[in-house]
């Protein structure tokens, strides 16, 4: 007798909108390796993977998507800019999570708050995780938005965004 084997994500890798696959067949005829084959194929046509954004996602200027992402990144920006105004210089990290509500502190859990924040002498920049190689940054230096596929090419394409709208 053949049982139906379902393959499906849940938790971090979870793909919205994506249907799980089930296949009729014996368990024991599948190998492990071929579960993992199976499941590479149904994502490989997907914008969003198990990892978030691809570095084959194409931006748009206004993106929704990446404007979601970008949001994330207000309190970050605000807290930021707001040091800077007070105290002459930017935060340091640690000053910076000094600032932020518990919500908007980056965590080990795969969430919402895949932040990391860099900062130089004048400027900072803030990158938000959206996939397994690629991310959003924004610089303060310009005040600009740009998607970093991460596929090893030097190619950021400038998105622009407004975050700040509902």
């Amino acid at each position: 007798m053949k049982n139906r084997i379902t393959f499906g994500f849940s938790g971090r890798g979870r793909i919205r909108g994506l249907p799980p696959l089930s296949l009729f067949v014996r368990e024991s005829e599948l190998k492990p390796y071929v579960k993992v084959i199976l499941a590479a194929i149904v994502l490989t046509g997907c914008d969003e993977c198990p990892g978030g954004i691809k570095p084959s996602y194409q931006p748009q200027d206004y993106d929704p998507k990446l404007t979601d992402f970008a949001k994330i990144a207000l309190p970050i920006i605000n807290a930021a800019d707001q040091f800077r105004k007070e105290k002459g210089r930017l935060p340091t990290y640690d000053e910076l999570l000094v600032m932020l509500p518990e919500n908007e502190k980056p965590s080990n859990k795969d969430g919402p708050q895949r932040w990391h924040y860099f900062i130089n002498d004048k400027d900072y920049l803030i990158a938000i995780k959206l996939g397994w190689d690629s991310c959003l940054k924004y610089t303060s230096k310009d005040r600009v938005w740009s998607f970093d596929p991460g596929d090893g090419g030097m190619h950021e394409v400038p998105v622009k965004l407004d975050p700040y709208t509902k």
